[in-house]
């Protein structure tokens, strides 16, 4: 990723293109609004479906080009500069082409169809490819670029609940304004175009055709859409999670770690874990849903941890700096022995008096040392250069945890530096050629001061980066901040129980 250092242009939504009447009513959108700045396009739609319910039909749209109070998942606010994303919210009251409403159990698939719907737009719009997440993350090279947000609204008299569903995108962050070290934007990821206009305009057509062909099939994610696969099959077949191991964090403390398999028909992950046993896993229900890494080395991990861990914190992966510096020494080990012998050899063959005729006599006398010489020669490149590199590689260990990134140095003289993952800004992999060949590189950390903390020679460098985005991103957050939630009713019977999924909207996470 290339970062971008100063802020780009960044030209207002097109009012007059987006309130085009050919472009409205070919994807059926009664209205869309575009404010300047708001609390929350989300609380927004909420309040304003729950107060008249008449003047938010289905497919309402509102858009604005700054969020001050937008929240996501967990309640966690999070704030982007003005015009640098594309933040809109819908109004949807499913409804099949009879006039019928569908089931409550089919809302789960709202999100994931936005995220399908994101996706195509992206490809068509700008030119990138991107995957899925579930539940609603949409990533490139497997970073966040968009989330998604669905929020139950409250039942007025009798009829079906609103589904509010909010999109963020990141369109023109710059390396240094995004959220976290896990997420991107369009701008950074080498685009055909970063025109906000044309990339809400796409992902309202596409998100209109897909959710008109859901609605239309009484919400079957089974069923065909268009002619071609259904919505289940579509989802399945660009979501990274699936065949993954996997750990999902679920409130209270619990988890489910095993193998991701598929999505069942109300849209839930199927994980079966090492028993064999298939757990269903809800977006309502999940914390957090992170790639694990097998117990056997976990195991293995912990045990080299010669500190004690913090309360709750876990070790992730422990790796020692990639051996290339220890190709010299490896030579020398094998060459210096056999040069020894060589050289004591010709030295009782008599090589120095041939060398020397004139000392014939004297250099018999001096074989013995001659030898020792070569030998003790040969032994102070051993032990005076090839061993201490070679226990300095092996005192040498990094070790990442769910809280902290702890490398120590040296064995007789212990040097310990940890960096805590809350206070990391930007996690940065810089590589010589020799390193990209070897598949290293140095990982640099950067926490606001002014010397970044520098992680040399990591092998896989790019999968422990990896690991380090994860854990950054599983981090709780230090405070929350939202909207206030809708109140759920049990007793209504079109009402199901509210959920929440993760989103940062492009924004800036409070963490």
């Amino acid at each position: 990723m290339e970062a971008a250092q100063e802020a780009p242009d960044r030209p207002p939504l097109d009012v007059n293109a987006l309130s085009d009447e050919a472009f409205l009513s070919a994807n059926g959108i009664p209205r869309l609004t575009v404010v300047e700045s708001t609390g929350s396009t989300n609380a927004d739609l909420l309040r304003g479906a729950a107060e008249d319910p008449s003047a938010y039909p289905d497919l309402t749209v509102l858009t604005a080009e700054y969020q001050s109070a937008a929240r996501g998942r967990l309640d966690r606010r999070w704030e982007a500069p003005a015009g640098s994303a594309v933040s809109v919210s819908l109004v949807l009251r499913p409804v099949n082409a009879d006039g019928r409403p569908l089931p409550t159990q089919s809302y789960s698939w709202l999100s994931l169809l936005a995220a399908l719907a994101l996706r195509e737009a992206l490809l068509e719009t700008a030119g990138i490819p991107a995957e899925l997440k579930w539940p609603n993350d949409v990533l490139v090279r497997g970073r966040k670029i968009a989330g998604i947000l669905a929020q139950l609204g409250p039942m007025q008299g009798g009829a079906v609940p609103p589904v509010v569903l909010g999109t963020g995108l990141n369109v023109t962050l710059t390396e240094t304004e995004l959220p976290v070290p896990t997420a991107t934007s369009v701008l950074l990821e080498q685009p055909t175009s970063v025109d906000r206009t044309g990339l809400l305009k796409s992902y309202l057509s596409r998100f209109a055709t897909l959710y008109r062909s859901f609605c239309n099939a009484d919400g079957d994610p089974a069923a065909g859409m268009a002619g071609g696969p259904s919505l289940h099959k579509r989802i399945e077949h660009v979501l990274t999670t699936l065949g993954k191991q996997v750990r999902a964090q679920l409130p209270g403390d619990h988890e489910i770690i095993g193998h991701a398999t598929r999505l069942d028909d109300y849209g839930s992950l199927m994980v079966v874990d090492s028993g064999g046993h298939e757990h269903v896993v809800t977006a309502g229900d999940v914390v957090h849903l992170r790639p694990w890494t097998p117990p056997a080395r976990t195991r293995a991990t912990k045990a080299a941890m010669r500190k004690e861990l913090l309360p709750g914190e876990q070790v992730i992966v422990v790796t020692r700096p990639q051996p290339r510096t220890l190709i010299f020494p490896a030579l020398l080990f094998i060459l210096v022995p056999a040069l020894a012998a060589y050289g004591s050899a010709w030295i009782v063959k008599g090589g120095p008096s041939h060398l020397m005729p004139l000392i014939k006599e004297s250099a018999r006398q001096w074989t013995p040392w001659l030898i020792g010489a070569c030998i003790g020669l040969a032994a102070w490149v051993l032990l005076g250069y090839c061993l201490p590199r070679v226990m300095t590689w092996h005192a040498t260990k990094y070790t990442l945890t769910s809280q902290r990134l702890v490398a120590r140095y040296g064995m007789l003289r212990r040097r310990d530096q940890q960096v805590y993952l809350a206070t990391v800004r930007n996690v940065v992999i810089h590589q010589s050629l020799l390193q990209r060949i070897l598949r290293s590189g140095n990982i640099s950390l950067d926490t606001g001061y002014p010397n970044s903390t520098v992680v040399p020679d990591v092998p896989e460098v790019a999968t422990f980066r990896n690991f380090i985005l994860d854990a950054i991103d599983d981090l709780p957050p230090a405070g929350d901040l939202g909207v206030a939630e809708v109140p759920y009713d049990p007793a209504s019977p079109w009402q199901v129980e509210p959920w929440t999924i993760e989103t940062r909207e492009g924004g800036r996470d409070e963490r």
